[in-house]
């Protein structure tokens, strides 16, 4: 974890007395993601719950690195966290320099068949609408960003930070016989 002062001491000495530094890492980062996941699903804006329902977290280790990851594998969480068009991209997000980098946004507005949206979320969001022999049509500029997922994770640095740190300092006491 970059920023993470101590920890390579903290590992060596761990592994120095037996441990393996993996478990403890794995532990303290599993419960990071619990606390982290749980805010994400706090701070997500609720239609019908599902995007709400699919934010999961996971622990997974690749080569010497522990990696927490809380994500949804929903198609339109992207639109909802940085928003659309030119009202997303007006939205205040507070985001790291390299990705609101590489943020894009379409420009001009759109228009929603009613074939895509059902009549009663296009009247919530107050879509202007248009009567066509091909059915109706709704027009927009795009939604507001609603992040929910960095908010969760940049809330939480301070307490992934100490959870790691204690999940680590937990395992050497442990071991040293300091635990008891």
């Amino acid at each position: 974890m970059p920023g993470l002062r101590g920890l390579n001491s903290l590992v060596r000495k761990l592994n120095a007395l037996g441990g393996d530094s993996s478990v403890a890492l794995k532990r303290g980062i599993a419960q990071a993601v619990k606390q982290v996941q749980g805010d994400a699903k706090d701070l997500c804006p609720v239609n019908d719950g599902q995007l709400r329902n699919s934010i999961q977290g996971e622990v997974d280790e690749k080569g010497s690195s522990v990696i927490g990851r809380v994500s949804t594998n929903l198609r339109h969480a992207p639109y909802v966290e940085f928003g659309t068009g030119p009202v997303g991209q007006a939205s205040p997000k507070d985001l790291p320099a390299e990705v609101a980098g590489k943020l894009q946004y379409r420009q001009d507005g759109w228009w929603i068949h009613e074939s895509q949206i059902d009549a009663e979320t296009a009247e919530k969001y107050h879509f202007f609408k248009l009567e066509t022999k091909s059915g109706r049509f709704y027009f927009t500029n795009g939604q507001p960003a609603q992040p929910f997922l960095y908010p969760a994770l940049k809330q939480n640095k301070d307490f992934v930070r100490k959870q790691v740190i204690s999940s680590l300092q937990k395992e050497i006491d442990r071991l040293s016989g300091g635990g008891n």
